[in-house]
């Protein structure tokens, strides 16, 4: 299976984004590049970016067509994922 280099993930205050599955941990440690983290709240979104790197965005529009990931783990509320996925 080929892993994916280039790696964006949306709305990372969701609780699987650094707890129980913790989606960016394990992009970190099976060598992807995160690069791009997004979130409505500016505050989460640059402190997810900050510890996992990555530019951080409060669209995650704006995030895909500026990094141009290879790869995007969508995460959100239930409510919003069907306009996200």
């Amino acid at each position: 299976m080929t892993i994916p280099k280039r790696v964006a993930v949306t709305e990372v205050s969701h609780w699987h984004s650094v707890n129980d599955a913790s989606y960016l941990r394990i992009l970190r440690d099976v060598g992807c590049d995160i690069v791009g983290i997004s979130d409505r709240t500016a505050r989460i979104a640059g402190e997810r970016a900050e510890q996992f790197g990555g530019a951080r965005f409060t669209d995650y529009r704006q995030m895909i067509e500026a990094t141009k990931p290879e790869f995007a783990i969508a995460l959100g509320r239930h409510y919003d994922m069907p306009e996200i996925s």
